[in-house]
Order: C-alpha cells, then sequence, then structure tokens
C-alpha cells in the first residue's frame, strides 16, 4: 500500500501528483492499487494554499512492512528559509522519526522536492546520492555534508530510500 505522508504547509500539487502517479499505475496494471493519505496525527492538515486536507488516518509504522511505501510529497517550503523553519516544527521532527521506523520495518521510502530534507533528518539518506528541488540542492549539501547531492538530476533511484 502506498501511504502518502502530509504536513501542514504541504504543497498543493505535490500531494495530487503523487495521487496521480498511483493512480496511473492502477490503469496501466489493470488492477487497484491501494493508497491512503496519512498525517502524523491522524488529523486533517492545512495545505501551502491553506485549504483543509483531509487524512484517512495515521501514520502507524509498527503496521508497515516490504509491501509498503511511504511518500512524502514536497513540503511547499522552496526557500532555505522557510525549509528551516519547516524542519524546526514539531511534526515534521515526528514525521522524520515515524518515516525512520517505517524504514526500519522493510517499508520503502520515497520523497519529492522539498521533503527529502526530512529523509535526511531522519538518517536514511546518510552516504547516498540524492537530489531535491533546484533552489535547495547546495541548501541541502551544505545541511548534510554526507550526502552525495546531485543537483542535476531530476529522480535518483536509491534503492528503498
Amino acid at each position: 500500500m502506498f501511504h502518502h505522508l502530509v504536513i501542514h504547509g504541504i504543497g498543493d500539487g505535490a500531494v495530487g501528483l503523487g495521487l496521480e502517479v498511483v493512480h496511473t499505475a492502477e490503469r496501466v496494471l489493470g488492477k487497484p492499487v491501494p493508497q491512503r493519505l496519512v498525517s502524523v496525527t491522524g488529523r486533517s492538515v492545512q495545505t501551502a494554499t491553506q485549504r483543509e486536507l483531509q487524512v484517512d488516518g495515521r501514520l502507524e509504522p509498527g503496521r508497515l512492512g516490504a509491501r509498503d511505501v511511504v511518500v512524502l510529497p514536497g513540503m511547499g517550503a522552496s526557500t532555505p528559509e522557510a525549509l528551516r523553519e519547516a524542519l524546526a516544527r514539531p511534526e515534521v521532527e515526528e514525521a522524520a522519526s515515524l518515516v525512520a521506523r517505517a524504514a526500519e520495518r522493510g517499508a520503502w521510502v520515497a520523497a519529492s522536492c522539498s521533503s527529502v530534507f526530512v529523509l535526511a533528518q531522519a538518517g536514511l539518506l546518510e552516504g547516498r546520492r540524492a537530489t531535491t528541488h533546484w533552489e535547495l540542492g547546495r541548501t541541502l549539501q551544505h545541511a548534510f555534508p554526507r550526502l552525495q547531492v546531485d543537483e542535476n538530476r531530476i529522480f535518483i533511484n536509491a534503492g528503498k530510500f
């Protein structure tokens, strides 16, 4: 199952894109691919455009395994200042902890744009190649010097992370 983990300030387009990619996979495969929107608390979140986004529940790492994928859509933080503010929020720190626990249980983890910083904060990208939103590549490298940041890539497949 795909679990799209959303936090306050999440990018509206990033959430929609993640849901649409999985929905397209359903059409291509010709079978259902289960997915749900989850938050840290199980309560709705407010998006970057101030819309209330209802969720299906809380991310529960203890229930996840090797057949699960946790997706972190872009946080809607596209400047270093906005990113620093977002990463300092307790909700984002809890998201990093939940994602780390999900990975420990064997779940696959993916992030887009600024949410790559959450994976790095969780310790999941240590020594790995990573990319992020083009405006944040240098910020990612500076904040996490043990990452191999490739600013010229849109996607990087680094195994389960």
